[in-house]
């Protein structure tokens, strides 16, 4: 279930009314979340687990598939997501969110307090006084580069998140590269989900005929209750000055989003099983 932030950013919600003639072929920009693209053949599932965008919810669901269908499924987050490319046969699912409900409601789960104290810290008691100012984490994101054969992961982010996540992570610190690579990674990603449509009981519907499966029952992610009782006792307020500053910093992947999430003709999704149909290898 979203945080009731919909309302502060909305004019972020807005579909781009514009279609894009970026592909290789003459023919329009369709994104995977309006019109998914299946391969031939599927042997696995990777599923890209964008954090606080129902990459929980929807990582169950990956779960059961891949138990029900006996293939393989390979989940990643805060790591640079893998090329379609060099997975033919691979099925490449990820959810997106409004980078800006994102970003807030990442700040209120896990960085205006801290998780784990909320959680496992019983003497802890969130109060305003010791709760983060969300304009400490409003700075451009530091790249630390890669360091030997590893670089860090792309954890508690608030910038830049997706343009990061689906390029290089933290390894590569030229953002006009990583802006590049996102786009492209993701026009080849097969099926996209967009969060606010998980409200939508008819959305939620096409989802479960064209995968073969049910939305597992809610569960609860980690200090889920402790960080929503704290936020609701007391309030995150966002400002005109925070939120303009929330755009600046997240101007790529507020682009990225319209880009992918722009359905200006609603949605094509397989009206049955893609599993049963003869495409499992």
């Amino acid at each position: 279930k979203q945080d009731s932030i919909g309302e502060s950013v909305k004019v972020l919600r807005e579909h781009n009314s514009s279609q894009n003639d970026e592909r290789l072929s003459a023919a329009p920009f369709i994104s995977a979340a309006c019109r998914p693209r299946i391969p031939e053949r599927i042997d696995s599932i990777y599923y890209y687990h964008t954090r606080k965008a129902g990459g929980s919810t929807m990582r169950r669901l990956m779960e059961s598939i891949s138990k029900k269908y006996k293939l393989k499924l390979l989940v990643h987050e805060g790591i640079a997501s893998l090329d379609p490319r060099d997975h033919p046969n691979m099925l490449f699912v990820t959810t997106l969110r409004d980078p800006i409900e994102r970003a807030i409601s990442h700040f209120k789960y896990d960085m205006r307090w801290s998780c784990s104290q909320l959680a496992m810290n019983k003497s802890f008691v969130p109060t305003l006084e010791n709760a983060n100012p969300i304009s400490k984490r409003l700075v451009p994101y530091h790249c630390a580069g890669k360091r030997g054969r590893r670089c860090n992961r792309v954890w508690g982010c608030v910038s830049q998140c997706y343009t990061r996540w689906f390029a290089n992570g933290d390894c590569e610190c030229d953002i006009q590269k990583n802006v590049a690579e996102s786009e492209e990674k993701l026009n080849r990603f097969h099926i996209i989900l967009l969060t606010h449509m998980l409200e939508d009981p008819n959305y939620v519907k096409m989802i479960e005929t064209a995968l073969g499966d049910q939305f597992p029952k809610s569960r609860s992610m980690f200090c889920f209750y402790e960080s929503k009782a704290a936020n609701k006792k007391y309030p995150l307020h966002i400002d005109n000055e925070t939120m303009h500053r929330l755009e600046e910093l997240n101007q790529w992947d507020i682009r990225l989003y319209k880009k992918f999430s722009n359905c200006p003709n609603g949605f094509d999704f397989p009206t049955s099983n893609i599993f049963s149909n003869g495409k499992l290898l």
